[in-house]
């Protein structure tokens, strides 16, 4: 009978005890290893280790080192590396176990932050080919430079990718010669080039292909053949590409698609582009727009074509588990390329009204019956800071095309998706115009829309009680659950709830921007049963009149505007609507689906509405709000706190005589986020730590000087009760919150000329993490803030080995 023992490392040794009396065990180690269990046993046992834990093995004797690497090639088959400098890389260059393991298993590679290492990126990849891994399948380079010595990187990429399928070069520091790349890996299927953040204060430097001393003669030397049909040669499995950078379509982008014959997914530049300081950089022309008719006879088979990569589904932050939209669909759209490879159908069309409405109104009636999302960007809304040209127009501004004869005629049966920005109805009625185009959309899901008017593109549509006959005609949308809308005014309660009748499966909401009915109308709340996503930002009262006047609906461009647009005792969303979600029916389920909200200024987001959220929304997941009132250090704003935070945690609830649902029994709660807090008291932190599934934290810090309700008490004494550094890392190392992996405060006003809080924070991990090595390891970060002479810190927080 055989024996397996596990060890704590899962080493394992299996063995005859009968036998081991009879002979040398350092003998006969290496045979009983070999032979006394089947291969596919020991490589089922291996292959829960680690690519480290392997190594380890490795070390345990001679047998061992050379027995172990034939058992765990499947571990191998993705090798990430990270550049950490020199030393690093001597070191794993240097170590004879990690070199035995690697070869032509090695199907994946990721190489991570070279972008100051450029020489140690080529060092590792001549490594790689050291190793004999030259069947590689897919290549990523995230935060990489390769501008030193492009023709090294070309001819290692060459001698590496052979076999290559998948090439991605993410937040890429260098501008890259295309052609080349895509000529140096003949069997390359997906190709996908982004610059890092900065490089888009440059965007010029893409119009043109970087410059390589002997290009020449360095394709004659790697590829002989192909260099003398240069001209003719194409990229015949190359069938996805995203270039996300402003190109020059004559010189850059047009000879890239005249080569690709079977290109299915093309995703071009985004016309806006935000990077780390927050400003925005755009393209000063519209030059990356191919010609719909040239774009389709140089690559006729492509079903997925997004000029402006707009088409996406921003994943949370937090949550590395999620997955664009996008890459869901291109899946779905390869598995039915590959199930009907003589049937080409356009199915996803993003453009940008700079192409022409005569154009797009001829493909979209074209691809009518095929189309499942439609993207249409107006260029000129792209941002806010576009500059004047000559004349002192706004660019674009002098082509106004009216959408609204093709969008409200056109029957697009299979659309999915619609998303409009910025685009003119110009007729007198937008709103009738809208709700008759839905009417044509009998299968749509998604509708994510801000339409303009011409007389000012930055007011929206006015939902009036004259569009209600439209809206009473209009037949359920059975298939919607995603309705985003940006700069829409709702003019009464009546018109929104019957618009909501329409939508019997909604379950994101999102409006920006906007003015609607207060939602105490109990109707709405049950109309809103099944919602499990909710944003809210910017909104403000509609007038409680059957009749508006036009100019009561106009709201704000700003977000951050917080000024009062609406009478005192008219909130937006009053603890009403969340008990009235909860209030059990013979029509409508009995708990609160909710599993996402976002609120950002509104009138009325206080601790009271907090309060009822935390209490009637078991399933909730996700909360961010910043309150209209700072949260300070008054006895009574903490005892709300307090209890806010340990609802949270699942206590039961009534209000008045109504039992608004059932108690939490755990909770469920994953990101907290909160706005315009001045205190945070230590009790607050520690009921904080009992919340066992939080894995982010994220607190704005009010300037203290704006707290009013304790002038007796120093600002810098508040802040050093309220934010108690000693109590912040035992929320970090408290047991409890073993799911926490990020916190985050942003404005904390440093304490001492010499010792920040970040410092403080620092030094008490530090010496926490000394005493007991099993702890969490936490890093700590911050950027340093100065306004008005006074200093603050955004402090980031992050766990390393959760």
């Amino acid at each position: 009978m055989y024996h397996i023992i596990f060890f704590p490392s899962l080493i394992l040794v299996p063995r005859r005890p009968h036998r081991m009396t009879e002979i040398d065990s350092n003998q006969q180690h290496g045979k009983l290893f070999v032979h006394d269990l089947p291969f596919d046993i020991i490589s089922k046992i291996f292959s829960y280790l680690d690519q480290t834990e392997c190594l380890t093995c490795m070390a345990v004797d001679r047998n061992w080192y050379y027995g172990v690497p034939h058992y765990v090639q499947s571990i191998w088959k993705t090798l990430e590396v990270l550049g950490s400098g020199d030393k690093a890389l001597e070191e794993m260059i240097n170590n004879k176990r990690r070199k035995f393991c690697l070869g032509k298993h090695v199907k994946t590679i990721i190489f991570d932050t070279f972008g100051e290492e450029e020489t140690n990126l080529y060092a590792l990849m001549q490594y790689l080919l050291d190793c004999d891994c030259k069947q590689l399948e897919t290549m990523e380079f995230y935060e990489c430079k390769t501008s030193k010595d492009q023709p090294t990187f070309i001819r290692l990429l060459y001698q590496l990718g052979t076999q290559l399928t998948h090439l991605t070069l993410e937040e890429h520091g260098s501008n890259v010669p295309f052609i080349d790349i895509l000529s140096v890996c003949p069997n390359l299927t997906h190709f996908t080039y982004a610059p890092e953040y900065s490089a888009w204060e440059s965007y010029m430097i893409y119009d043109s292909e970087p410059f390589i001393e002997n290009r020449d003669d360095l394709l004659k030397e790697l590829l002989p053949e192909a260099y003398k049909d240069r001209h003719s040669f194409l990229f015949t499995n190359l069938t996805y590409l995203c270039l996300n950078c402003p190109l020059k379509k004559q010189i850059r982008l047009e000879p890239i698609l005249r080569k690709c014959p079977n290109l299915q997914h093309l995703i071009g530049t985004s016309f806006g582009f935000f990077y780390e300081e927050g400003e925005c950089y755009y393209p000063p022309y519209n030059d990356a727009t191919v010609d719909l008719d040239e774009l389709f006879s140089w690559c006729p088979k492509l079903i997925y074509y997004m000029a402006n990569n707009g088409y996406y589904e921003a994943p949370d932050i937090d949550d590395d588990n999620d997955k664009s939209c996008a890459n869901k669909v291109i899946e779905k759209n390869q598995q039915n390329a590959s199930d009907n490879d003589n049937i080409v159908k356009l199915t996803h069309l993003g453009l940008c009204e700079e192409q022409g409405y005569d154009q797009i109104a001829s493909f979209l009636n074209k691809h009518k019956h095929t189309l499942e999302c439609l993207h249409i960007l107006r260029y000129q809304y792209t941002g806010d800071n576009s500059e004047d040209n000559e004349d002192g127009q706004q660019d674009g501004s002098s082509q106004e095309i009216d959408w609204s004869p093709i969008l409200s005629k056109l029957q697009l049966d299979r659309l999915r998706e619609l998303m409009a920005v910025g685009i003119y109805f110009q007729n007198d009625d937008p709103p009738t115009t809208f709700f008759n185009m839905l009417s044509h959309l009998p299968v749509i899901e998604v509708i994510d829309v801000l339409f303009a008017l011409p007389s000012d593109p930055y007011f929206g549509v006015d939902i009036e009680t004259t569009a209600l006959p439209t809206i009473l005609a209009m037949s359920p949308l059975q298939h919607l659950h995603t309705l985003r809308l940006f700069l829409f005014s709702f003019e009464d309660e009546f018109v929104l709830i019957s618009m909501l009748e329409r939508m019997p499966v909604l379950g994101i909401l999102s409006m920006r921007r906007s003015q609607i009915p207060s939602l105490k109308n109990p109707t709405i709340a049950h109309l809103l049963m099944k919602l499990k996503d909710l944003t809210l930002s910017n909104i403000t009262v509609a007038s409680p009149s059957p009749i508006a006047s036009s100019s009561s609906s106009i709201v704000s461009r700003d977000d951050d505007n917080e000024e009062e647009h609406a009478p005192n005792d008219a909130v937006v969303l009053p603890p009403a609507f969340f008990y009235n979600m909860n209030v059990e029916n013979k029509y409508y389920q009995k708990q609160s689906c909710l599993e996402k909200i976002h609120l950002r200024n509104l009138s009325n987001v206080t601790l009271e509405l907090l309060d009822a959220i935390s209490v009637t929304t078991p399933a909730l997941k996700q909360l961010e709000v910043v309150f209209d009132h700072p949260i300070t250090c008054n006895e009574e704003d903490q005892r709300k706190f307090l209890q806010f935070i340990k609802n949270l945690s699942g206590v039961k609830y009534c209000e008045g005589d109504v039992v608004a649902g059932a108690a939490t029994t755990f909770s469920t709660i994953e990101k907290l986020d909160l706005g315009n807090v001045c205190y945070i008291s230590n009790d607050v932190f520690m009921a904080l730590a009992r919340l066992p599934r939080l894995k982010a934290f994220l607190v704005g810090m009010n300037d203290l000087e704006k707290d009013q309700s304790s002038t007796d008490i120093d600002p810098v004494k508040r802040m050093l009760d309220g934010m108690d550094p000693s109590t912040i890392v035992s929320l970090l190392l408290n047991k409890s919150s073993d799911c926490l992996t990020k916190v985050k405060f942003f404005g904390v006003r440093q304490l001492l000329e010499k010792s920040s809080m970040t410092s403080v924070i620092k030094e008490l991990l530090f010496s926490k993490q000394k005493e007991d090595a099993s702890l969490p390891q936490w890093t700590v970060s911050h950027t340093v803030c100065s306004e008005d002479g006074e200093l603050s810190e955004d402090i980031t927080i992050k766990c390393e080995n959760h």
